[in-house]
């Protein structure tokens, strides 16, 4: 073998070397490229993501407040009722109850009460 063969040798070994180093050089700049854009995509996804569930947060406790507020209208509501029933039941037991005292006449048509001497 002589030294211009080995040098066409070396020199065809060495253009495929290159060639394949191209390739698989564009070859991983292209998926690169493309975890990239996955990347952007899914950073971009995390952070609507993170706002919708901040705003869910807040939903939340806004929902809660008002639940607690209601209850508290709901409890005094409640309360009134139990109130006002109390006062009609207690209102039925003194008119129903006996008393010693008798009832109010009425007085007549012309408003005198009758004077007639007792004998």
């Amino acid at each position: 073998m002589d030294i211009a063969e080995l040098l066409s040798i070396v020199a065809a070994a060495a253009a495929g070397a290159t060639a394949a180093g191209g390739g698989i050089g564009w070859w991983a700049q292209r998926r690169a490229v493309a975890l990239r854009k996955r990347l952007a995509g899914s950073e971009a996804a995390a952070a609507a993501a993170a706002e919708r569930s901040q705003q869910a947060r807040q939903q939340v406790v806004q929902l809660q407040q008002e639940l607690t507020q209601l209850r508290g209208e709901l409890g005094q509501r409640l309360a009134d009722q139990r109130q006002q029933q109390q006062r009609a039941q207690v209102a039925r037991a003194r008119a129903e109850a006996p008393t010693l005292v008798l009832p109010r006449r009425e007085l007549p048509a012309n408003g005198f009460a009758d004077t007639l001497p007792l004998a």
